[in-house]
């Protein structure tokens, strides 16, 4: 049986450590499906506010999966005319929007908010407020659409370490994460200082991306998963 391939023990429990595949829930962003050779399991991405600040915490803290069975993964996976080159479109995506830039700020850098640096601190602060009930909407809403699915309380629960397996998924996470702080702070600080409009539609949308960074912790693909179980519930199976 799988749980043989344990490597670690504890007073804690048994960590069983295994290869396993993720996969998009289509056309929710909250959730992924892993699956470990014939089982699924659904992992809530949003599980711990602090992986939403800090979205490498995501691979070293537990998480709660919930078993699905085959008809279930069939019903929720991505179809496979969507998969594949999303984050070459994200990169793709935001050249553009770099570019396009460029090309409207001289239009725009007339527009300025004749305010004191006090007002413009507090409509920094206003749009900080917009971007976190923005993504707590996002949070609440996935979890409606996917409860309209599968009743997830009532499902088997495993409790899971998680984290990519290849290199390039670590680094794009690294990198999107340095991108959006590149864009936040200085976008700031550009607009309490000078009232500029495009640094604040630059902070604006960085927040919103930095925000959902947690959901970008673990890409479709090869993923290496750790099966944290109690020792009386290894015992039992045996």
């Amino acid at each position: 049986m799988w749980w043989d391939r344990c490597n670690k023990s504890n007073e804690l429990g048994v960590v069983i450590e295994l290869e396993c595949e993720a996969e998009h829930v289509f056309k929710n962003i909250r959730y992924k499906i892993i699956r470990v050779k014939d089982d699924y399991y659904i992992l809530d991405m949003d599980q711990s506010i602090w992986t939403i600040i800090f979205p490498f915490l995501f691979w070293f803290i537990p998480h709660t999966v919930y078993k699905i069975n085959r008809n279930t993964f069939e019903e929720l996976k991505m179809p496979l005319k969507y998969q594949g080159g999303r984050g070459g479109f994200i990169l793709l995506g935001t050249g553009i929007s770099l570019i396009l830039a460029q090309f409207i700020q001289p239009l725009l850098n007339g527009i300025m908010f004749q305010a004191s640096m006090f007002v413009n601190v507090f409509i920094i602060i206003f749009s900080l407020i917009l971007c976190i009930f923005y993504r707590i909407r996002v949070h609440h809403t996935r979890h409606k659409k996917m409860n309209e699915v599968i009743a997830m309380k009532k499902l088997e629960q495993e409790v899971i370490k998680i984290r990519p397996k290849l290199l390039k998924h670590y680094v794009m996470l690294i990198f999107f994460f340095l991108f959006t702080l590149a864009f936040i702070i200085p976008s700031m600080i550009s607009f309490i200082q000078m009232g500029h409009i495009i640094p604040m539609l630059g902070f604006i949308a960085a927040t919103a991306m930095f925000f959902i960074l947690n959901t970008m912790a673990i890409f479709p693909g090869p993923a290496k998963v750790k099966f944290v179980m109690n020792k009386t519930e290894i015992n039992a199976v045996k």
